[in-house]
């Protein structure tokens, strides 16, 4: 009796932190949007937005990963593109290559005039 009583508070437990979990389970655009790199790089997959895959690795420094999922974003251009110039810009100046930082910053600023985004900074 004690057996049974103990693994059904057992299971009951394990059944209700499940559903806790699976409640709490957030979108991995909001993660994105909110810069949890870490928590980002658990939710995703191999069948993720390249956009996310990215950013997963221009934040953990995976240059040739994040170069070959960000230039394709920035070639079809759209709204995915200024964020991925963004994240090409930042791994460009992490890694000390400033002229294809600014290249990057260039393309970026061209998108967002095509589809009407403000720029962050004034264009002269």
């Amino acid at each position: 009796m004690v057996k049974t009583l103990g693994r059904r508070l057992f299971l009951g437990a394990m059944a209700g932190a499940a559903c806790r979990a699976f409640e709490g389970e957030e979108d991995a655009e909001a993660i994105y949007q909110r810069n949890d790199w870490f928590a980002l790089r658990r939710r995703i997959g191999p069948n993720s937005p390249a956009l996310h895959r990215a950013a997963v690795a221009t934040a953990f420094h995976r240059v040739k990963e994040a170069e070959n999922l960000l230039k394709p974003i920035i070639r079809a251009g759209g709204a995915p593109a200024v964020d991925a110039s963004e994240h090409l810009i930042n791994l460009n100046m992490r890694m000390g290559k400033f002229r294809a930082a600014l290249q990057a910053t260039e393309a970026g600023l061209r998108i967002r005039r095509q589809i009407a985004i403000r720029p962050l900074l004034p264009v002269a």
